[in-house]
């Protein structure tokens, strides 16, 4: 319990320094340069993005590039995750965690605090699980494919400790 305790503050401080650490012109700067260099990025991997159902990157202000993807029900979907951010792998990684339908993030994502990791879930809370990537540094990305089997809403989410709460999204399957 106490390790737990530890390291949520860790990440709280984390990321409370990470968001306070700029100040407004510093912050716009780096705004104008890093979407400069994601326009960069973006054009150079269009053609390679083209052959995923869904691509998705996560970063060091903990959001994903989008948070809702239609797909269709029972086909095959091939989705490739990067991180973009540059902090370290310690301090700021990001995976890809889908869950099935109608299953609660919030409740998920607590639990894998509490585990230590989504590796080490357990019971229902590991059943609810769908698939995910593997955890991600800056710069590093992974390729996952999965078919959801029916109609609804499948959310995902990042299991980095403390991530649940801004990196989440849904994927309807149609």
């Amino acid at each position: 319990m106490r390790k737990f305790v530890y390291l949520s503050l860790f990440f709280a401080a984390t990321f409370f320094v990470a968001s306070c650490s700029s100040k407004n012109g510093d912050q716009a700067a780096a705004t104008s340069a890093d979407t400069t260099a994601t326009e960069s990025t973006e054009s150079a991997s269009a053609d390679q993005d083209a052959n995923y159902d869904i691509v998705l990157t996560g970063n060091d202000q903990m959001q994903f590039s989008a948070t809702a993807f239609t797909v269709k029900a029972g086909q095959e979907v091939s989705l490739k995750f990067s991180n973009v951010g540059t902090l370290p792998k310690e301090s700021m990684s990001h995976d890809v965690v889908i869950l099935k339908a109608g299953s609660d993030v919030a409740k998920i994502g607590m639990a894998t605090t509490k585990a230590g990791g989504i590796e080490k879930l357990t019971g229902a809370d590991k059943d609810a699980v769908l698939v995910e990537t593997k955890m991600l540094g800056p710069g590093e990305s992974d390729v996952i494919k999965f078919t959801l089997p029916a109609a609804g809403e499948y959310p995902f989410f990042c299991s980095f400790p403390g991530h649940y709460g801004t990196m989440k999204g849904v994927i309807t399957a149609e």
